[in-house]
């Protein structure tokens, strides 16, 4: 029972990473597309 739970947070912190990963990203994504706009107007 204990090696089950001790799987499941192993498998929930890849998970944790992963979703951190996506965001990081997606806001790098976002910031690059606002200088991208600013420099247009600019």
């Amino acid at each position: 029972m204990a090696y089950l739970s001790q799987e499941c947070g192993a498998i929930f912190v890849i998970f944790l990473m992963n979703a951190i990963e996506i965001f990081a990203k997606s806001v790098m994504s976002a910031i690059d597309l606002i200088f991208a706009i600013f420099g247009v107007f600019l």
